[in-house]
C-alpha cells in the first residue's frame, strides 16, 4: 500500500486544493468546481432502491442517506458539478441570497446549463422524467461525514450530518421540456453544505466533465483533478495508487474474486483512455501495481505564487 495519507475529509481545508485559478487559464476553458465531499465515488452508477450508501478509507467515512433513493448515473454528478460552481460565483452576494441557486425557467434551459446539448424528451426513460427524478432524490440527500479512530484501549467516532437544501421549487414542465414559467426553479443549500462547498472548492474543466460519457469516468477525474493538485506541491515526480486504493474510490462493492479484480481494472482501463482523449496531458498510466500519475500541470492551473513569479 502506497504511503500518501488522504486528505482529511470534513476538517479544515485540503492542503492540495489550489486557492487561486491563473487568470489567462480561465479565460480558455470553462471552469467549473467541485467540492472535497465528492473527490469519492458517493453516488452509485447504476440505478439502485438503495437509501443508504456508505464509503469508508482508513478512518474517513461518509454516509449518503436519501428516502426517495440515492442519485445513480451521470446526472447527479453533472447537475451537483453546476450547484457547486454556482456556489462558487455567487460568494460575492449576501449569504442568503448565494445559497438559492436558479435552475432556470424550463426544463430545456436546465439541461443546457449542466452541459446537455440536446431537447429534453419525454416517456418513462426520458431525459425529463430522468432529471426531475436525480433531483428529486438530490433534494432529499443527506451527507454524514465522520472520521473514526480505532486503539487498543477505545473507539473515538467524530462526524457531522449535513443536509444538501434547505428548501427547493422546481417548475418544470413534464409535457413541454420548452415551457418557461413564470417563477425560477431553485435549489437554496443549507448554511453547513455551502460553507463545506466554498471552503476549498477544487477547480475542473467542465467541459471535460461534460464529455465524458460514464458516471464512473467522472469520479476519475474529478479525483485526478486533486491528486495532480496534491503532486504538483509534493517531493514526488510520479506515485502510483495501488488497485487496492482505486477499488476503496471506485468501486461499489468489496472486490473478492479474480474475476472482478480484473473486470474493474478494465474498466479503469476504459475510463482512463477517454479522460486521456479529453485531456492528454493527464500523465496517468495503468500497470500492474495501479495506477502511475506522472506530475504535471493539474486540469485548471493554479496561479503562481509572489515567490515564483519574482524568481
Amino acid at each position: 500500500m502506497e504511503n500518501y495519507t488522504p486528505a482529511r475529509v470534513g476538517e479544515g481545508k485540503y492542503a492540495d486544493a489550489p486557492a487561486l485559478l491563473d487568470a489567462e487559464a480561465v479565460d480558455q476553458q470553462d471552469i467549473g468546481y467541485t467540492s472535497r465531499i465528492f473527490v469519492q465515488a458517493l453516488f452509485p452508477y447504476r440505478r439502485t432502491d438503495d437509501l443508504i450508501r456508505q464509503v469508508q478509507n482508513g478512518p474517513n467515512r461518509i454516509t449518503v442517506t436519501s428516502p426517495d433513493g440515492l442519485p445513480y448515473g451521470k446526472y447527479p454528478r453533472l447537475i451537483m458539478a453546476y450547484i457547486i460552481t454556482q456556489a462558487v460565483h455567487r460568494q460575492d452576494l449576501p449569504e442568503d441570497e448565494a445559497r438559492r441557486i436558479p435552475l432556470g425557467r424550463s426544463m430545456n434551459a436546465f439541461l443546457e446549463q449542466i452541459g446537455l446539448m440536446s431537447r429534453g424528451t419525454g416517456g418513462q426513460r426520458g431525459t425529463v422524467t430522468l432529471i426531475r427524478e436525480q433531483l428529486r432524490r438530490i433534494t432529499s440527500s443527506s451527507i454524514k461525514v465522520e472520521k473514526i479512530f480505532r486503539t487498543q484501549e477505545r473507539d473515538r467516532g467524530r462526524g457531522k450530518s449535513i443536509d444538501i437544501t434547505d428548501e427547493y421549487d422546481l417548475w418544470y414542465d413534464a409535457e413541454n421540456p420548452d415551457q418557461t414559467t413564470v417563477t425560477e426553479s431553485y435549489i437554496e443549500l443549507t448554511r453547513e453544505f455551502y460553507q463545506q462547498t466554498i471552503e476549498a472548492p477544487i477547480p475542473i474543466d467542465l467541459e471535460v466533465l461534460k464529455q465524458l460519457g460514464k458516471p464512473r469516468a467522472i469520479d476519475i477525474y474529478v479525483w485526478l483533478a486533486l491528486k495532480k493538485y496534491w503532486l504538483s506541491k509534493s517531493s514526488h515526480r510520479d506515485f502510483t495508487f495501488t488497485w487496492d486504493t482505486l477499488a476503496l474510490h471506485f468501486s461499489p462493492k468489496e472486490l473478492t474474486t479474480r474475476y472482478e479484480r480484473s473486470d474493474f481494472r478494465k474498466e479503469v482501463r476504459k475510463c482512463i483512455a477517454s479522460i486521456e482523449e479529453l485531456w492528454p496531458e493527464v500523465g496517468a498510466e495503468v500497470t500492474d501495481e495501479g495506477l502511475l500519475l506522472h506530475r504535471g500541470d493539474p486540469p485548471v492551473r493554479p496561479k503562481p505564487s509572489r515567490r515564483e513569479l519574482h524568481r
